[in-house]
């Protein structure tokens, strides 16, 4: 099972905002269709990406040379807890 915390949520939506106003309706359904992806992903393989070293437990995994998402990994579920648009200062 995939969580989305209200933060990652948060996050998805100011991404989509921010590439509708630079680019297209278009690429923010290939940016929905990126996150969708993922969570297929997680179902099968939630280990897949690599654990980071200075905080066990929390993954990364760059979904997209301009996309990184940021989730724990437990026994019951995969929780995205950030998502950030690598080409946005933050």
């Amino acid at each position: 099972m995939v969580v989305w915390t209200e933060h990652s949520l948060t996050n998805a939506q100011e991404i989509a905002f921010w590439i509708e106003s630079k680019f297209s309706v278009k690429e923010v359904k290939n940016f929905h269709e990126l996150l969708r992806g993922f969570e297929r992903i997680m179902q099968y393989f939630p280990d897949m990406y690599p654990e980071s070293r200075s905080k066990p437990g929390l993954h990364q995994t760059v979904l997209h040379k301009n996309l990184s998402v940021y989730y724990w990994l437990d026994k019951a579920c995969v929780t995205v807890v950030a998502i950030k648009d690598n080409r946005r200062e933050e």
